[in-house]
């Protein structure tokens, strides 16, 4: 099939780019590429983004002993990660704000059992998935959309972490 410039189909908000008789194969083949960062900068930037993932998806990643949640996590951690030590950038802070999350009346479950289960699956220090879960739950928190805070499934936080 020879490529033409997509100049050549302009969109004008009415039709579609292409034709509409024109089909897109199926994907035949899992990816056997895994990613797998290097630095620990590389790694906690993928687990922010593997944690944002999780989190939005949270329900449905949690059912059958967090298989959804084990597999999203291995995608992105091969099992010579450098997230294996502990976080030197973690504090006690993010762990009580993490722990009082919870004691706010929210009915779903700890974020401690999460966190405690795929620290067992993925050996992803605590440390640096308490990190990533504080990080990506205030950035949801303070520029979510209300969709997002929907999924969530969380009581708005009253508290800052003390600095």
């Amino acid at each position: 099939m020879e490529l033409t410039d997509l100049q050549e189909y302009p969109f004008t908000g009415q039709q579609r780019p292409f034709s509409w008789h024109m089909s897109e194969p199926e994907v035949t083949k899992l990816p056997t590429h895994r990613l797998a960062s290097t630095s620990e900068d590389e790694a906690f930037a993928d687990l922010k983004l593997c944690m944002y993932l999780y989190m939005m998806h949270r329900r449905k990643m949690y059912v059958n002993y967090m298989a959804g949640g084990k597999n999203l996590f291995s995608v992105f951690f091969t099992p010579d990660h450098p997230l294996r030590g502990l976080c030197p950038q973690a504090t006690p802070q993010h762990t009580a704000w993490i722990s009082r999350r919870h004691d706010w009346g929210s009915s779903d479950w700890t974020p401690q059992y999460e966190i405690q289960r795929l620290w067992i699956a993925t050996k992803i220090h605590w440390s640096w998935l308490e990190l990533a879960w504080y990080e990506c739950e205030c950035c949801l928190w303070e520029r979510g959309q209300p969709w997002m805070l929907r999924k969530l499934e969380r009581v708005s936080p009253t508290w800052e972490l003390e600095q």
